[in-house]
């Protein structure tokens, strides 16, 4: 009689074993999407912040070009000047993390906060003098990998430096 009680026990668990692997799996069902849109989301969130610090730092380090005593390379422009330059500065900068153009970045001139500003690049001689603003605003467009509820979006940084004049060291 032992013997046969023992059997049916053996038998239980060997059923419960293979009902527990169902509940398994729905539990794994149940989480699997959750985990997936976490995961998305840390994706997502670390694009967009490399993105957003790509931008600022190309828009910093335009403006910091166009604020440098000297000429470009060639000895022929001031650097305030140097269109070419300065856009080059900032899509360096940025182009391993976000899609920066030409077209994408916009260079402003003037006297201090309040005053007109002017705003073409390469500005006429006596327009823009030392001691004047550049200003550099750089945008890109954000696409996000999966348009789940997030729709594509502006990112914009805008620096703002002083040309510096240049010291004669005595």
């Amino acid at each position: 009689m032992k013997k046969s009680f023992r059997n049916h026990s053996q038998e239980d668990t060997k059923l419960n074993r293979r009902a527990g692997g169902g509940q398994g799996l729905v539990e794994f069902a149940i989480i699997l999407p959750l985990m997936l849109m976490l995961l998305i989301g840390i994706i997502e969130f670390g694009r967009l912040a490399t993105t957003y610090a790509a931008v600022t730092s190309a828009s910093r380090e335009a403006a910091r070009y166009g604020a440098a005593v000297g000429n470009d390379g060639l000895g022929t422009v001031a650097r305030y000047k140097d269109c070419v330059g300065i856009r080059s500065a900032a899509t360096r900068v940025a182009s391993a993390f976000a899609v920066i153009s030409g077209s994408d970045i916009v260079i402003q001139y003037d006297s201090g906060p309040g005053t007109i500003t002017y705003s073409d690049c390469a500005p006429p001689v006596g327009a823009v003098q030392l001691g004047d603003r550049i200003i550099v605003r750089v945008e890109t467009t954000y696409q996000p990998l999966l348009a789940v509820g997030l729709s594509p979006f502006q990112i914009t940084s805008e620096a703002k430096r002083t040309i510096v004049k240049e010291v004669e060291l005595k």
